[in-house]
């Protein structure tokens, strides 16, 4: 029914690889685990259109919603002992994608950063500048991004973020509708790969006993010229 192209910005993805979901750092461990950072093994997965379960397999359909329901095991790093059982649930619909997880600990550790929700937005890609403003509400101030090592503007009130570019008409946005945790963190980072949004949870601890849930909504956007 659709037939697509990728003519836009010589055809290069305008979101880096890595983590949006689920991505936390043990402070006695030496790496990351979670969705891009392995360690997250699959135990059910569920594609569906409009409620209706569907092959995972490349298609074209036409549907009002579309959704990824994942049940997984997440391991500490470099080992097999279960860190957390984690549900998630991508909800896909012209408002963007809403994503929903439920995490159950089953670990007594404290991380160095707990990240449930980022978008890792390009901030410069096959020569073309795709983001290089954006604010972190509720201040709301505006951030030059144009360049990597910009300031770094960190938000324990904030969120909600959005990005955007002034010559790609590209923009992003996310918000966390529910932290799991009271203390929390927003900001866009200054890395030379891009301009990620991150909602971190820091220096949290949690038991065998701890249940997390959170819910972000964000969405990707582009005005054709």
């Amino acid at each position: 029914a659709y037939a697509y192209s990728r003519e836009l910005f010589g055809g290069n993805p305008v979101v880096d690889e890595g983590a949006w979901e689920f991505a936390v750092k043990v402070s006695t461990e030496a790496d990351y685990v979670g969705t891009f950072h392995g360690y997250d093994v699959a135990s059910s997965a569920y594609l569906l259109s409009d409620g209706m379960n569907v092959a995972n397999a490349a298609a074209n359909r036409r549907a009002r919603q579309f959704d990824l329901v994942q049940r997984s095991t997440v391991y500490r790093y470099a080992s097999t002992n279960v860190l957390a059982y984690k549900t998630t649930r991508l909800t896909f619909t012209t408002e963007g994608v809403r994503c929903r997880q439920r995490i159950e600990w089953q670990a007594s550790v404290t991380f160095d950063h707990a990240y449930l929700g980022m978008l890792p937005i390009e901030r410069s890609v096959g020569g073309y500048q795709i983001t290089d403003a954006g604010f972190v509400g509720p201040a709301c101030a505006l951030q030059n991004v144009s360049a990597s090592g910009h300031p770094l503007v960190i938000s324990s009130t904030g969120d909600f973020i959005h990005i955007w570019g002034a010559s790609s008409y590209v923009s992003a946005r996310m918000e966390m509708v529910e932290w799991p945790t009271a203390t929390h963190n927003a900001w866009i980072s200054d890395s030379i790969y891009y301009n990620k949004l991150y909602f971190d949870n820091p220096s949290s601890s949690v038991t065998p006993s701890t249940v997390w849930t959170s819910e972000w909504v964000a969405a990707v956007e582009t005005i054709l010229q």
